[in-house]
């Protein structure tokens, strides 16, 4: 469980670097949405969302091996 929530914090916060990246016109933008959005953009937001649910995984799997570890306060 820990490898696995390191493992997705880890891509998350890679996610939220490429998002960074990509609106600051550093890396090229291939998401297209017409004229609504331009590509950096909209590419920026397809990274944000990736990095918010890698992000959230990644503590759901801490917080439920922290969960499935700990002792009542009776065992004590």
């Amino acid at each position: 469980m820990a490898t696995i929530c390191l493992t997705l914090n880890f891509l998350g916060i890679a996610a939220a670097i490429a998002a960074a990246l990509t609106v600051t016109d550093i890396m090229p933008g291939f998401v297209q949405l017409g004229s609504i959005l331009s590509p950096e953009i909209a590419t920026g937001i397809f990274w944000s969302v990736i990095a918010i649910i890698l992000l959230l995984s990644g503590i759901a799997f801490g917080v439920y091996q922290i969960a499935d570890s700990s002792t009542s306060r009776n065992e004590k």
